[in-house]
C-alpha cells in the first residue's frame, strides 16, 4: 500500500494519540451530565482498472488503472443533550489522474447538535453531504474517493409520527491542494415534512438552489434560482413482504433569462424471499431539453446526487434519462453477500445530451443519432466481511453500447474491475 504522505501520517498519528480516550467518561463540572469521548478512524482503499471510457473525448478509447486511499479520523464528544463531532478526510491516489481523487487533509464533519428540547433539535456546522431526508438531490456515496461536505444549519421538530425540518446550505468546494473553501455565489435552502402512517410514510420537501452567476442557453450571464418540489410515498406491505417507493420531483425557476421547466419520476419495488434474497426493480424518467434556443431549460437538475442506483460505472447522471433496472442481493453466509444488477438506459429526449455521471464528467452529443438507447450495463459485486472492522468488495461493471453510440461511430464497451477494502481502525 502506498504511503499516506505527510497529511496522512499526521492523521494516523492522531489516531494513535487519541485512541486511548475511546469511550472515556469525562465529568466537566460536578453538576454537568457526563460526556462520552470517542475516537476512531475509518479507512478505505480502492484499486480499479477501467477500459474504454470517454475521458478526453467521445471516442471511448481512454483507460486507466489506479489506486486511491482515504483515511477519516473522527472525534465525538456527547451526552444525552448535546454532541460535538469532528471528522477529517485525507485522500491520495496513485496511477492515472483522469479523475480527481485527491483531498487535502481537511474537515469532513465539524458540527454541534443540541437535542431533547421538547421535540426540537438544532444541528449547525460542516456535515457530510449524506442527508436521509433529501437523498435524491443532495447525497454522496461513502464509496466516493472524496466525500463532499456542506456547511449546514438545520432545525427540526419530531413528535410521534411527524417530522419537520428546515435547512440552510452553503456549498463547500474541495480543493486538492489547500483547505476547502465555499463555492462562490451559491446557496441552498430546504423545508421538509414527513408523516408516518403505520408501515407507510409520506413526505414532501421544497429545495431551492440559488446562483449569482449562471448562463442562459444563449450565453447571457445572470442569476439563477431552481425550486424543486418533491412528493414521495414509501413503505412496507407485510402481506407480500414488499417494500415500495414512488417519488416525483417538479422543478421550476430560472437560469439567467431562461425558464426552468423540468421533472423527474423515480420508483422502486423490492421483495424479500426466504429472508436471504432481495429482488428489486427500479425505474427512472427525468426530463431533457427539447430545443437549445427556445428560452426554456427542460433538463432535470439533480443538484448533488449519488449516481450509484443507475450504474456502478458512474456513466449515468439523473438528467435526460429513461432507465429501468432489475437486481438482487443474496445473503450467502453470515459473512458473504452477492449482488447483481442489470440496467437498461435510454435518453428521454434525443435532442438533448447524454449527461455523464460522477466517474466521467461532461456530456456526449451525437447529432446524427436516430435511437435514444444508450445501452445495457451489468454490475456484479461480491462482498465478504472478515470482521466488523474489515470488509472487501470485488466488482465488475460493464456497458454494452446501444444504437445511440453504435449507429453514430466512435464507441467502445466501457468496463471496470474494482477491488475495495474498508473498515474501522
Amino acid at each position: 500500500m502506498p504511503s499516506f504522505g505527510a497529511r496522512g501520517f499526521l492523521a494516523a498519528l492522531l489516531v494513535c494519540v487519541f485512541a486511548r480516550e475511546t469511550a472515556a467518561q469525562v465529568q466537566l463540572t460536578p453538576d454537568a451530565a457526563p460526556f462520552k469521548v470517542e475516537f476512531g478512524a475509518n479507512y478505505f482503499v480502492q484499486i480499479s482498472s477501467r477500459q474504454n471510457l470517454p475521458y478526453n473525448d467521445e471516442a471511448f478509447t481512454d483507460e486507466e488503472t489506479f489506486l486511491w486511499e482515504r483515511l477519516r479520523p473522527k472525534l465525538t464528544v456527547s451526552n444525552s443533550r448535546v454532541s460535538f463531532v469532528l471528522e477529517g478526510q485525507d485522500t491520495h491516489a496513485k496511477g492515472s489522474e483522469f479523475g480527481v481523487r485527491r483531498a487535502w487533509f481537511d474537515l469532513l464533519n465539524a458540527f454541534v447538535e443540541v437535542r431533547q428540547m421538547r421535540g426540537w433539535s438544532l444541528k449547525i456546522g460542516r456535515r457530510q453531504a449524506d442527508f436521509d431526508t433529501i437523498p435524491r438531490l443532495i447525497r454522496v456515496p461513502d464509496f466516493a474517493a472524496v466525500v463532499r461536505s456542506f456547511d449546514v444549519a438545520e432545525a427540526s421538530w419530531q413528535h410521534r409520527s411527524t417530522d419537520l425540518r428546515a435547512f440552510a446550505f452553503r456549498t463547500v468546494e474541495n480543493d486538492p491542494d489547500r483547505f476547502n473553501t465555499w463555492k462562490a455565489g451559491e446557496r441552498l435552502w430546504t423545508v421538509f415534512a414527513a408523516q408516518t402512517l403505520g408501515q407507510q410514510k409520506l413526505q414532501t420537501y421544497v429545495t431551492t438552489k440559488h446562483n449569482t452567476s449562471v448562463r442562459s442557453e444563449s450565453g447571457t450571464l445572470g442569476s439563477g434560482a431552481i425550486y424543486a418540489w418533491q412528493v414521495q410515498s414509501y413503505g412496507h406491505v407485510a402481506r407480500w413482504n414488499v417494500t415500495y417507493s414512488l417519488e416525483h420531483i417538479l422543478e421550476r425557476g430560472h437560469t439567467s433569462n431562461d425558464d426552468v421547466r423540468a421533472s423527474g419520476l423515480f420508483g422502486s419495488l423490492m421483495q424479500t424471499y426466504a429472508k436471504h434474497h432481495d429482488v428489486e426493480v427500479r425505474y427512472v424518467r427525468t426530463s431533457g431539453d427539447e430545443r437549445a434556443d427556445d428560452g426554456k431549460r427542460g433538463t432535470f437538475d439533480p443538484f448533488y446526487p449519488a449516481n450509484g442506483p443507475i450504474g456502478g460505472l458512474g456513466l449515468m447522471r439523473f438528467s435526460n434519462l429513461h432507465a429501468l433496472s432489475i437486481g438482487a442481493t443474496h445473503t450467502l453466509t453470515n459473512r458473504a453477500t452477492l449482488a447483481w444488477r442489470l440496467h437498461e438506459s435510454h435518453l428521454t429526449t434525443l435532442n438533448d445530451a447524454w449527461y455523464l455521471g460522477s466517474s466521467v464528467t461532461g456530456t456526449i452529443v451525437r447529432r446524427n443519432a436516430t435511437s435514444s438507447r444508450i445501452g445495457s450495463e451489468t454490475d456484479v459485486i461480491f462482498i465478504y466481511r472478515f470482521s466488523p472492522k474489515l470488509t472487501t468488495r470485488v466488482g465488475y461493471f460493464g456497458l454494452r453500447p446501444g444504437a445511440y453510440l453504435k449507429n453514430t461511430g466512435g464507441y467502445g464497451s466501457p468496463y471496470e474491475f474494482r477491488v475495495q477494502i474498508y473498515g474501522d481502525l
